[in-house]
């Protein structure tokens, strides 16, 4: 009776041996869990905050290319009325010298020297 007495403390310690054991590599395999997901927390935060700054930087990239895109229509269309106008105006010159010439007459003033005979 001695001997099973002995036996089962001894066979209660080991068990509590074992217990203890498990409950503190369950333990330490809650840290390293707790850890790793508190890193990939922070992972997720970096990667969300890198996100939202790309959306805003492409935000005002694209806004400023509508802006770009806007001016260079508006500097087009000046060009093509100043081009418009210049051509006009060429037209317009053209015609003007063609009709002058059959209607104006050139007169020549010749002034020689004094003092110079002239027959």
């Amino acid at each position: 009776a001695v001997v099973s007495t002995q036996s089962g403390h001894y066979g209660r310690a080991t068990s509590l041996y074992s217990s203890t054991t498990s409950l503190y590599s369950s333990t330490t395999s809650l840290y390293s869990n707790t850890t790793s997901l508190y890193s990939s927390t922070t992972s997720l935060y970096s990667s969300t905050t890198s996100l939202y700054s790309n959306t805003t930087s492409l935000y005002s990239s694209t806004t400023s290319l509508y802006s770009n895109t806007t001016s260079l229509y508006s500097s087009t269309t000046s060009l093509y009325s100043s081009t418009t106008s210049l051509y006009s105006n060429t037209t317009s010159l053209y015609s003007f010298s063609t009709t002058s010439q059959k209607d104006c007459s050139v007169i020549y003033i010749i002034k020689f020297p004094e003092g110079l005979p002239i027959n």
